[in-house]
C-alpha cells in the first residue's frame, strides 16, 4: 500500500508530464497543460505574456531542477544574476573560461537571434541539454527575460546580458542589473 508521500510523488510526476506534453505548443494546442497554468495567471495578461508564461511552465515541466533565488546580503547588495547565458556556458564545461565550443557557440547565437516564434525551439533544446547535465535553471529570471524578449529596448538588453554571461571570462564581477528588465 502506497503512503501519502508516495502518492504525492506520483501526483507530482503526473503534473510534470502534463506540462511536458505542452512543450513546443501554444496554450491553445495544449489544453491539458494550459489548465494547470490558468489558476496562477494574473487577471489582465496579454497574449504575448500568456505565451511566455506557458513556455516557461512547460520548460520547467521538462527540467524541474531550478536554481534558488538568493536574497540580498546584509548590506543590501544583490547577488549576481544567473541567466540563460550562464546555463549555455556551463553546458560547454569550459574549465578556466576557455574559448567557446564552436557548436555550443552557434547554438547560443541562434538563441540570441531567435524571434518569439523560434524561441521555444531553441529553448527546448537548451533545457534538454541542461537536464542531461543536471544544470539548474533560474526559471524566475528566465521568465523575466522572456517577458522582455520582444520589447525593442528590453529585449536587446536581455540578449546582451545573456551574451555577457556566456562570453565573460571572469564571473566574479557580474552585476545584477543587466537583465532585470521592465516591470511586467
Amino acid at each position: 500500500m502506497a503512503g501519502p508521500r508516495d502518492r504525492r510523488a506520483v501526483e507530482a510526476r503526473a503534473l510534470m508530464a502534463r506540462l511536458r506534453r505542452g512543450l513546443g505548443k501554444s496554450p491553445a494546442e495544449a489544453w491539458e497543460a494550459y489548465g494547470l497554468l490558468v489558476p496562477y495567471l494574473p487577471e489582465h495578461v496579454s497574449a504575448a505574456q500568456r505565451e511566455m508564461l506557458f513556455l516557461t511552465a512547460t520548460l520547467f515541466g521538462e527540467h524541474p531542477l531550478t536554481r534558488a533565488r538568493r536574497e540580498p546580503d546584509a548590506d543590501g547588495r544583490r547577488p549576481p544574476t544567473y541567466n540563460l547565458g550562464d546555463v549555455c556556458r556551463a553546458l560547454e564545461d569550459r574549465p578556466g573560461g576557455g574559448p567557446a565550443d564552436p557548436a555550443g557557440e552557434r547554438r547560443f547565437q541562434a538563441l540570441l537571434r531567435a524571434d518569439a516564434t523560434m524561441l521555444p525551439i531553441h529553448l527546448r533544446r537548451i533545457v534538454r541539454l541542461a537536464a542531461a547535465k543536471a544544470l539548474p535553471i533560474d526559471y524566475y529570471q528566465l521568465l523575466r527575460d522572456l517577458l522582455n524578449w520582444s520589447d525593442p529596448i528590453w529585449g536587446d538588453r536581455t540578449r546582451l546580458a545573456w551574451a555577457d554571461h556566456y562570453w565573460r571570462l571572469d564571473h566574479s564581477s557580474t552585476d545584477d542589473t543587466d537583465s532585470q528588465g521592465k516591470d511586467n
